[in-house]
């Protein structure tokens, strides 16, 4: 199984870059993380816009959006393109993230957002709920059923459900943990499942060891 682009690359951190990569965590306020990349099927374009109409509707202080994926100069120029035109200056385009960087991300998140298309099985998706992290997920889709009661479904073309999605993931408060962690479950008892978790949590306790 192929892993997302962004983390093909596996960097050995050294014990300062994990300090620094902590310290901007630290400094970010609320955020959503987006997961992404150029490639159509990701459907970062439709995610980005229903961000944008979802933060100049609220009425209340939103998390800002953090967007890590392989992407080509190009769409980052037409990304922060769009972001520009609205006024929104809470966006940030990281691009490509090392192990750590992206493990980081994740745990500093409110929420994940991963409106693909389709995918053949929807990694970002388990990491997410690994980490007790809800996740904004496209309807009708695997990566529906990944999320479990830790997604949020909707109809990933229709903008006006995407904002709705993310007004959702931002008021996302209470689960049932043990509904989660049966959930959780059925992916570990297979062998795909189990080893992208591992991966995962590998990655996640690294970062622990090395701070």
């Amino acid at each position: 199984m192929e892993l997302p682009s962004f983390q093909q690359e596996i960097r050995t951190p050294s014990y300062f870059d994990s300090l620094r990569d902590r310290k901007k965590i630290e400094k970010r306020s609320s955020y959503f993380l987006l997961i992404g990349s150029d490639r159509e099927n990701k459907n970062v374009l439709n995610a980005v816009l229903g961000y944008i109409n979802f933060f100049k509707g609220s009425d209340v202080l939103t998390p800002d959006l953090v967007i890590v994926g392989q992407f080509s100069s190009p769409y980052i120029k037409k990304l922060k393109d769009l972001f520009y035109n609205a006024g929104i200056n809470k966006a940030e385009i990281l691009g490509f993230a090392t192990a750590l960087e992206y493990t980081n991300l994740m745990m500093g998140a409110q929420g994940v957002v991963f409106l693909s298309l389709y995918e053949g099985f929807g990694i970002p998706v388990l990491e997410a709920i690994a980490e007790s992290k809800p996740v904004l997920v496209s309807k009708g889709t695997i990566c529906q059923e990944i999320a479990g009661p830790m997604g949020i479904a909707v109809d990933r073309r229709k903008l006006e459900e995407i904002v709705d999605g993310y007004e959702q993931l931002a008021g996302f408060l209470c689960y049932d943990h043990l509904a989660t962690l049966s959930h959780l479950d059925k992916y570990i008892d297979t062998e795909a499942g189990a080893r992208i978790l591992e991966e995962f949590l590998l990655q996640k306790s690294t970062k622990a060891l090395l701070v």
